[in-house]
């Protein structure tokens, strides 16, 4: 787990760094969010301010890059390494926007005093023209089927034998992280057409361009995610050699797909800077005025568009200016928070809850988090103590380096429920009727208690 979260925390690091070479470069006549006419961009001014925004860029990746390994420290936790990857996660991104957001006011307090604005400040105008004429996107809706089929896979895992509610719990936020991806998708595609030129037919190009590579964007990413939890079924459900194999499967379609998207848009970027090159007048349409904090917010009144593209160019944010656009930053907020407040209270109970074994008249009961179980004494028909596990492989449950807890197929003794401390041995081994139990205490005293209790209602029986 924890080599996956410093994968997933160095892309992070390197996708904030294409946004900031992005944004500290000029394109579509912005540079750091501010649009600049071209006969500005030479000025001392200009070129300082965004030299000192990518000298503290760089700063800013090396100091975030360190503070990565200190979570090496908490290897055995995953609920600590959690709560430090949500945590790091915010400061990057808060950090991020202070900076670029510094920089941003800079450069706007230099082009309000060289009153560097462009004709259409405070319009958006939609070509009334292209908007009558504009194509279907080339991703048919239809194509969402696929993603919502993959869905389905969890659901066959649980039908096939493996009951785990959590494999209900992962196909429902599949379902819903398709539904948004559609949802997000059909706004984008059926939204309001962007002017770029004075020209109808260069408007209408870039717009077919534009529409083309954002529809593929949002079906790669559908079928991603959709794969994604596919393959936490397969992770709960422990098959090793289809777990192997489809890893390094979808491992190589989101690389590609992640690569074509980037390559894409790449390439119908540069196709839309040549076709308006091709014009004869210059078209600078201003509408810094309606970014607030930096360019974190986009709130304009006079455009009807919910989802708007971003300031780098990149993907895409919401118009606070409609009732749309703010339903929707809302509900993604409070989704955001339960989901990290749920996987953080998860871990940390499987993390600081310690097992333990109640004796009642009737049985036993282990008391474990999410996986806890009881059994009749008349059920056991032995109990062992051992100084070394068995390999075991995780069928569905927790398998950190600290414990073992759920059902697990262990070398010897088959399918079997595991509750153990990795490093508190012995261990306890009941045999059941219908399969076994492995158990350890947080400490190997409170072991030998449960241990000598179990031989003496053993013997009871």
């Amino acid at each position: 787990m924890t080599a996956i979260i410093i994968l997933v925390m160095i892309i992070i690091l390197c996708a904030v760094y294409y946004s900031s070479s992005v944004l500290c470069k000029f394109g579509k006549k912005t540079v750091l969010g501010v649009t600049i006419p071209d006969y500005a961009r030479n000025d001392k001014k200009v070129k300082g301010a965004v030299s000192a925004a990518n000298k503290e860029m760089r700063i800013f990746l090396f100091l975030f890059f360190v503070e990565i390994f200190p979570i090496l420290i908490f290897y055995k936790y995953p609920s600590i390494i959690t709560v430090y990857l949500y945590v790091w996660i915010f400061f990057v991104f808060y950090t991020f926007n202070r900076l670029i957001s510094r920089h941003h006011k800079t450069l706007m307090n230099i082009k309000e005093e060289n009153q560097w604005f462009g004709e259409n400040l405070k319009t958006i105008s939609i070509d009334t023209e292209v908007t009558r004429l504009k194509d279907t996107v080339p991703i048919n809706k239809k194509n969402f089927l696929i993603p919502f089929l993959i869905n389905i896979f969890p659901l066959l895992v649980f039908v096939s034998g493996n009951k785990d509610l959590i494999l209900l719990f992962l196909s429902s936020i599949s379902f819903l992280s398709s539904c948004a991806c559609y949802i997000v998708f059909s706004f984008l595609s059926n939204g309001e057409s962007v002017e770029y030129s004075h020209n109808t037919s260069v408007n209408l190009m870039c717009n077919r361009i534009r529409r083309y590579w954002s529809s593929c964007a949002w079906f790669v990413i559908a079928i991603a995610e959709s794969l994604s939890f596919a393959w936490l079924s397969l992770f709960i459900n422990d098959k090793p050699f289809f777990w192997n194999i489809f890893s390094v499967v979808l491992i190589g379609l989101v690389v590609f797909g992640v690569i074509t998207v980037l390559l894409f848009r790449k390439r119908s970027e540069g196709i839309c800077k040549q076709i308006r090159k091709l014009e004869k007048e210059s078209f600078l349409v201003d509408e810094d005025y309606y970014w607030k904090c930096g360019m974190l917010f986009y709130c304009n009144l006079n455009d009807s568009r919910t989802f708007v593209q971003d300031k780098t160019g990149l993907g895409y944010t919401c118009n606070l200016a409609t009732r749309r656009g703010r339903f929707f930053i809302c509900l993604l907020s409070v989704l955001s928070i339960l989901l990290i407040i749920s996987v953080i209270a998860v871990f940390l109970i499987l993390d600081f809850t310690v097992f333990e074994m109640k004796f009642q008249d009737d049985g036993i009961t282990i008391l474990a988090p999410l996986y806890g179980c009881s059994f009749s004494a008349k059920n056991i028909r032995d109990i062992q103590l051992s100084d070394k596990l068995p390999q075991a492989f995780k069928m569905n449950g927790a398998a950190t380096e600290r414990y073992l807890l759920g059902n697990f197929n262990v070398t010897g003794y088959g399918n079997s429920k595991m509750y153990v401390y990795k490093e508190k041995a012995p261990f306890i081994i009941i045999k059941l009727s219908n399969g076994y139990v492995f158990f350890s205490s947080i400490s190997p005293e409170k072991t030998m208690e449960y241990y000598e209790h179990l031989c003496e209602i053993s013997l009871k029986k």
